[in-house]
């Protein structure tokens, strides 16, 4: 027998039983406890302690100087004497006679509160086990949910970008498309511009190769163009261009000249007349409707035909 503390450390004993060949006493019971009885000894003590009762574990086998001994444990908390509370008292008992071993054979023995307390355990934590293995089975089969739906929608996200990138090819192509044909808008308009250019600087060239003196005017009579012998008659300069007729200084005497201008634009009709400059000279003035190759009014041609040499004669 022994008393013992819930810290393992044994406060008296009694039998060599527990002593383990060439042992010294220890103050720790399972420093002291042969190897037989270790497993059985813990399992009492925990049950004991966790459920407050006594325990009694039968028929454990004890090899001791070559003889097998049966004993049984029992593990009881003492509550009567007051000096001694919360102490267990833990009592070895041989229930039978001494058994020789033999030839090393192990004897079959039914170790019944030891196995009855190992099975109880067994069980606690094989159910402990089950019901973590379920708890993760199901913790997995959400996660594989979880895994199956962000897939899907991975998938989808993936098929949205692949009709994605095709709209955005067939934009591109459609881009391309769209800039070649402006390429050739533009090639053609670019050649359209050369053209005009040529066009304006030929009939340029014509207009001050015959000497008559041409002032071209829009539909509000503002200044468009003029040749260069308009400046002998009108005192034009390059910036006059886009300025009223009205606000330009003549050198010849035609007070009625703007008003036969306007009605000129709304008849359609051309008005000839002979004026004379400021200098002595003579011209025959003619006043026209500026037709496009439309047909399309667009202001007024003015011309000056110098006739001094014939009025003089």
């Amino acid at each position: 027998t022994l008393l013992l503390r819930p810290t393992k450390k044994y406060q008296r004993f009694s039998g060599t039983l527990l002593l383990r060949r060439s042992q010294k006493p220890d103050l720790n019971i399972f420093n002291m406890a042969r190897e037989d009885l270790k497993m059985d000894l813990s399992t009492a003590l925990r049950e004991s302690c966790q459920q407050d009762t006594e325990v009694v574990v039968e028929n454990i086998l004890v090899k001791n100087n070559g003889w097998e001994i049966m004993v049984n444990l029992t593990v009881q908390k003492i509550t009567d004497a007051e000096q001694l509370q919360g102490l267990y008292l833990v009592v070895f008992e041989c229930n039978t006679s001494n058994v020789p071993v033999s030839g090393g054979k192990k004897t079959r023995v039914t170790v019944k509160g030891s196995e009855s307390l190992l099975i109880k355990n067994l069980k606690k934590n094989l159910q402990h086990t089950r019901e973590t293995l379920q708890s993760t089975i199901e913790e997995l089969e959400t996660t594989n949910e979880e895994l199956k739906s962000t897939n899907e929608e991975l998938q989808s996200t993936n098929e949205e970008l692949q009709s994605s990138n095709e709209e955005i090819e067939t934009s591109k192509e459609e881009m391309v498309s769209l800039n070649e044909e402006l390429q050739t808008t533009n090639s053609e308009l670019q050649s359209k511009i050369n053209e005009y250019i040529t066009t304006s600087d030929d009939m340029k060239n014509l207009l001050n190769s015959t000497n008559i003196a041409t002032l071209f005017l829009d539909n509000d009579l503002n200044i468009k163009r003029f040749t260069s012998e308009t400046k002998n008659i009108i005192n034009l300069i390059a910036s006059d261009i886009g300025r009223p007729i009205g606000d330009i200084v003549s050198k010849f005497e035609y007070p009625s000249f703007i008003n036969d201008c306007r009605n000129v634009l709304k008849n359609l009709s051309s008005k000839d007349l002979e004026i004379q400059t400021n200098g002595k000279q003579w011209y025959r003035l003619r006043i026209q409707p500026y037709r496009t190759s439309e047909n399309k009014i667009e202001g007024l041609v003015i011309t000056f035909m110098d006739i001094t040499d014939f009025k003089n004669n």
